[in-house]
Formats: structure tokens, C-alpha cells, sequence
């Protein structure tokens, strides 16, 4: 058998029309401050993300973009969902926040 190459189709040429920019800026926090810490943030006009809460899935992309909560939902196994998207900021978990 020898390695002949297979005849593929050319790589179509893609045009970028829009563009999305997303910033995530990950830090960590004392556990004692996390109250503060929260505060802060909702002072701050930035807004925590709960999977409940499905007002937020047009919140930030405009009507065309959104991010599906029953999708993500669906997607991710009940037994990490508790930890990727905690439902208040009591919770141990990722804590998500946002602001338009």
C-alpha cells in the first residue's frame, strides 16, 4: 500500500465581518474578605451570574449574541454545575460577575 495523498478541497476564504471581545480577569480572594469583596463589585455596578437568573442572557451581547442558560444548563452535569454556577454568592463556587 503506498501513501498517496487524498485530493481535498481548498481552505474557503473567511471574511471577518464583526468581532466579540470578552475580558475575564480572574483573581483570587481571602475567604474572610469575600463579603467585602462582593459588595464592592455590586457597588460597582458589576452583577452576579446565576444560570437562574435568565434576564442576563441578552444582557450583554445584544439581542443577535446571548448565552443560553437552559443550554448551559443542559450541558454541564449536576454534579459540577453547583460549582461552575452557583446559585448565590454565599456558595462555594466560581462566582461569576458582570458588567454592561
Amino acid at each position: 500500500m503506498t501513501n498517496t495523498p487524498r485530493k481535498t478541497e481548498p481552505f474557503q476564504t473567511i471574511v471577518p465581518t464583526k468581532a466579540m471581545n470578552m475580558f475575564l480577569f480572574p483573581f483570587s480572594f481571602d475567604r474572610k474578605n469575600k463579603e467585602q469583596l462582593v459588595h464592592a463589585l455590586e457597588a460597582n455596578l458589576f452583577e452576579f451570574f446565576s444560570i437562574q437568573n435568565k434576564h442576563l442572557e441578552k444582557e450583554y451581547y445584544g439581542e443577535q449574541y446571548y448565552v443560553s442558560h437552559d443550554s448551559l444548563d443542559q450541558y454541564f452535569l449536576p454534579y459540577i454545575e453547583c460549582i461552575l454556577f452557583p446559585d448565590s454568592c454565599e456558595k462555594e463556587g466560581l462566582l461569576r460577575f458582570s458588567k454592561k
